[in-house]
């Protein structure tokens, strides 16, 4: 037996098969396919008492033979391959006619089938095969028995319901991408990939790009903390990275991947590629979805009176000419102003809020090598030398807590 493809003429060897048949109204055991020549339109229907969709179309099908009686002749499979027994298909028809009142316990149908399953491959159920004027013309899944497309179809026009397609060599452990040609989709095929530290690629903060049709937007080589206020942007918005927390409940892993322990290690990518337009709030919800579900760890956002240091611009020109560009091969008396702020911080254990315009790391300023960081006087009065003014404040400071999503 070989099986048939869309516009095969049906091989007479097929119309003599005898069939083994449940309910026949005239007591045979077996039928041919023969016997239903008569109809213009056979239509089999491949079901099984554990498919509840093929359970609900028998329903349907009940109220279509009593409109097409003379044309169509619906004609019920149940396969060897379902492993039903008939005890089983008792039971399913007592239930089905609890629920509905729909009685099919008369109902004639093809059992156990060894032949119409194999000239009609198939990988899914409910499976409708059409046969006009002795032609396959196509199968449909169960919503594609209407009776516009049987009327279309008596009409001598082609069967236009969406055709079952099942990809009988398909491969379960083996991934899609490499099966499936995805741009032929009937629907934008989106597609995303997270992953850890990829070696060779530059840190890459969010970029969009275009090629051939697809959009790609991607982000390389980033720390967990960044994602996360890439795709909680809204939460994060003028939030201190000093008043970012991690709640005690999040798991060791996580809290070592947000404070970035691990350089490589901690460190991730995400890409989406679509071969529709892709919109920022889109992606950035796609993203959030990916951190949630990988991590089950989320951002709160909170106000909170928080004591806190604050470095600010007391003299422009001072500071103005108290900085220098970077020179390597100076000595360690200079320091950049991200170093500056790590030293007040160590030194004075509170958090510092830098106000000052002058905050690349590509300047440095003059420390004397005798400053005592612990004497919060000493260092508020050198600081003003250099135009810069520290103090202590407390405000209403908006602040992240990651916990347990």
């Amino acid at each position: 037996m070989k099986a048939l493809h869309v516009g095969d003429t049906i091989p007479q060897s097929l119309w003599d098969i005898p069939l083994a048949v449940v309910n026949n109204p005239t007591g045979k055991k077996t039928v041919k396919l023969s016997d239903y020549r008569n109809k213009k339109l056979i239509i089999l229907d491949f079901w099984a008492t554990w498919c509840g969709s093929c359970m609900q179309s028998m329903l349907h099908i009940r109220q279509l033979e009593s409109s097409y009686s003379d044309k169509v002749a619906f004609l019920k499979v149940n396969s060897e391959s379902t492993k039903d027994s008939p005890e089983r298909i008792v039971k399913a028809f007592a239930k089905l006619k609890a629920m509905s009142n729909v009685d099919l316990s008369t109902m004639e149908y093809i059992y156990p089938d060894k032949y119409l399953d194999k000239y009609f491959a198939h990988a899914s159920i409910p499976h409708m095969v059409w046969i006009y004027d002795g032609k396959y013309i196509g199968s449909t899944y169960a919503e594609g028995l209407t009776t516009d497309a049987i009327d279309r179809v008596l009409n001598n026009s082609p069967l236009h319901a969406h055709l079952k397609n099942d990809r009988l060599d398909f491969q379960t452990n083996t991934s899609i991408r490499e099966q499936v040609d995805l741009r032929l989709s009937t629907y934008p095929v989106v597609e995303e990939l997270f992953t850890g530290y990829i070696d060779g690629l530059s840190p890459n903060f969010g970029q969009f790009y275009k090629k051939d049709g697809t959009y790609v937007y991607r982000m390389v080589n980033l720390k967990l903390n960044i994602l996360y206020a890439n795709a909680f942007r809204t939460l994060f918005f003028e939030v201190p990275s000093w008043a970012i927390h991690i709640d005690s409940t999040v798991a060791e892993p996580v809290q070592k991947a947000l404070n970035n322990v691990e350089l490589r290690k901690d460190v991730f990518c995400f890409e989406v590629q679509s071969s529709d337009t892709l919109t920022e709030d889109d992606i950035l919800k796609r993203l959030r979805d990916c951190l949630l579900s990988n991590f089950k760890v989320g951002p709160v956002r909170t106000i909170e009176k928080t004591p806190f240091w604050q470095m600010e611009m007391a003299d422009p020109d001072k500071l103005k000419a108290s900085v220098r560009f970077i020179d390597k091969k100076g000595n360690k008396e200079y320091i950049t102003f991200r170093e500056l702020r790590s030293m007040i911080y160590t030194s004075l254990k509170l958090p510092v809020n830098d106000l000052i315009t002058v905050k690349s790391s590509l300047f440095e300023v003059e420390i004397p090598k005798n400053l005592d960081w612990t004497d919060i006087k000493s260092l508020q009065d050198f600081l003003v030398t250099i135009g810069i003014r520290l103090i202590k404040v407390e405000k209403d400071i908006p602040t992240i807590t990651f916990k347990k999503a």
